[in-house]
């Protein structure tokens, strides 16, 4: 009886651990001068760099990418791009006063492009 267990704990840590390394998900914040990038499991925070303008990252191999726009004005968006292996291209304008997105699993290219103001005539 105590094999049985034994190998039903083994085989449940065993498909936990395995699970796990399916889809890595990393988180990138971008703000209208900054971009955090940080570990979505752990909150360890993996990078920090001053930005202007348009960033692009790359998402790879079976990772998902965290999105967190946050320009701190209810009137903010940013245009986005996401561009395939295959040469599939995506294009959307998105609210960049504080909402998060999630991509597709990688390999991917994101571009995010600069903060602009919603006008409303």
């Amino acid at each position: 009886m105590k094999k049985i267990t034994l190998s039903v704990a083994a085989l449940a840590l065993a498909l936990n651990s395995y699970s796990q390394q399916l889809f890595d998900t990393t988180c990138t914040m971008v703000t209208k001068k900054e971009i955090l990038e940080w570990c979505y499991d752990t909150d360890y925070l993996l990078d920090s760099l001053l930005h202007k303008g348009e960033y692009t990252m790359d998402v790879p191999e079976n990772e998902v990418k965290c999105l967190h726009l946050f320009d701190d004005r209810w009137w903010s968006i940013r245009k986005v791009t996401i561009i395939y292996p295959d040469g599939e291209v995506w294009q959307d304008v998105l609210n960049a006063s504080d909402h998060v997105y999630y991509t597709d699993p990688g390999p991917l290219k994101l571009i995010v492009g600069p903060s602009r103001f919603i006008v409303k005539l």
